[in-house]
This record gives C-alpha cells, structure tokens and sequence, in this order.
C-alpha cells in the first residue's frame, strides 16, 4: 500500500500540463515546456537535472525543451540540424529517423560511391 501512495505522491508533484512556470514547482530551476497547444509539462531547467532527462525526452518536446531552458541537449539534435552536434561530445553529424535523433561521428566511416558503368 506505501508504494502504491508513493507513486501517487511522485505522479501529482509535477504538472502534467501546464500553462505557466507558476504551475512547476518540483527541481532546482522549474519551468513549464510548451511542445503544442496540446501539450505541456514541466522540466527542470537545472544544467545537471537537464542533461540527464533531456535524453529521454521525444524529438519535438526536447526542440521546447532547449528553447525554454536555454541549453541543448548533449548528442541530440531535435531539429535535424549538423550545427546542434558542433559542441557534442558524441559526435558532429546529426541522425534523425522518424522516431529519434542523435550527434554521431562519421569521420573513421568508409564511404563507398557508386559509380554508373
């Protein structure tokens, strides 16, 4: 039964959606990340907290996410762009698929190309 209130407990301390960072009350530095009109939750925007959740967080929340608090995400690049990874410790060439995004190093990569006969 304690567990069940401790989850609880943990569940209704951070606002599922919220409207502003009054309504962000759990972390360091609280702050309410706005993904879309139908979306929202809070984050702590603390440089420590932040890298480490950052990493778990869907494509489209992160871009909110690093716009709201200010930083990036290490080895993510949520839009798709090589400028998020120039100060990646993962890499500078950004990955996206349909379902994640990530800073890689490609330099010790062997490309082969093609050629038409």
């Amino acid at each position: 039964m304690r567990t069940a209130v401790l989850i609880l407990a943990l569940a209704s301390s951070a606002a599922a959606n919220c409207e502003t960072d009054a309504d962000c009350t759990v972390g360091t530095d609280p702050k309410c990340v706005i993904e879309s009109p139908y979306y929202s939750s809070c984050v702590d925007c603390d440089a420590s907290s932040f890298s480490s959740s950052c990493l778990y967080m869907s494509t489209t929340f992160l871009a909110a996410a690093e716009q709201t608090c200010g930083q990036m995400c290490n080895g993510r690049c949520p839009t798709g762009k090589d400028v998020e990874c120039s100060n990646s410790t993962t890499g500078t060439t950004c990955v996206q698929t349909a379902s994640a995004d990530f800073c890689v190093d490609c330099s010790d990569q062997v490309w082969i190309v093609l050629g038409h006969s």
